[in-house]
């Protein structure tokens, strides 16, 4: 992957604040709230440029492989060891050891040379891997920049709290109240909800949408959403949702 290094200071006119905006493709939610952050970015009229990279490019192919394909693969085939294995790891903070220390080390050394080489002002993570991957080493890598963590889940999972991280942006009151439950002092908390493509602030008349997406513009019309992956009973949820809405009479 070629990125673009920002000019440095001296060379910038007006002195930009340089945003880097990290996710991770182990949930195409993740990807889109940290692309809805980098669209809007331009919107806002601030000082700031922002540039939004995967933390998994920046690691072995067959890493990023098993990563990102691990989740799917288990929540598919086997969801109850999927619900066991993040109740184990919520039940304690992380801590790396041993074997898993000496490999993120190595696994993460690109990409600890590319956030000196980028120097941005500040870090957003819209997944926790950007940051918990290197927490223990960032500061000593020389990398200053100030983390935020902007959490793209309902419920706040103990992989996303760390020292390292200056502020967490929250889905929820009651996301806010998971965070404070796991340590986090209240004033590192702020409840902002979940970044959202700037498209989401247009309301189109539903007859025109329709008609731009091919359905019938006369037709009730229910969207079900199964996120990035369509992980879930997507044909369970549509038949029983159709059995349901037909015991309603008609107006």
């Amino acid at each position: 992957m070629k990125l673009k290094y920002r000019q440095s200071s001296e060379k910038q006119v007006g002195r930009e604040l340089f945003f880097l905006i990290l996710s991770c493709s182990g949930g195409a939610g993740h990807i889109r709230a940290a692309e809805a952050l980098h669209c809007t970015a331009p919107l806002t009229k601030l000082s700031i440029h922002t540039e939004h990279y995967d933390v998994l490019d920046f690691t072995s192919k067959l890493f990023k492989r098993l990563y990102s394909e691990s989740y799917l693969q288990m929540v598919n085939r086997a969801p109850e060891l999927w619900g066991y294995l993040y109740q184990q790891s919520e039940k304690k903070p992380y801590e790396k050891k041993g074997f898993i220390k000496s490999f993120d080390q190595l696994n993460y050394k690109r990409y600890l040379r590319t956030l000196r080489e980028l120097n941005p002002d500040a870090i957003i993570c819209t997944h926790f891997l950007p940051y918990i991957s290197v927490s223990s080493i960032l500061r000593k890598n020389s990398i200053i920049a100030p983390v935020f963590a902007v959490t793209t889940d309902f419920d706040i999972h103990q992989l996303w709290v760390d020292s390292i991280v200056d502020r967490y942006f929250v889905f929820h009151e009651e996301s806010a109240w998971q965070l404070q439950s796991k340590q986090v002092p209240n004033e590192k908390i702020k409840v902002s909800g979940i970044p959202l493509m700037p498209e989401f602030q247009f309301k189109e008349k539903p007859r025109i949408a329709r008609k731009e997406l091919g359905i019938d513009t006369n037709r009730f019309t229910v969207m079900v959403l199964s996120g990035g992956f369509g992980i879930g009973r997507v044909k369970d949820i549509v038949e029983q949702t159709v059995k349901t809405l037909s015991t309603f009479k008609k107006n």
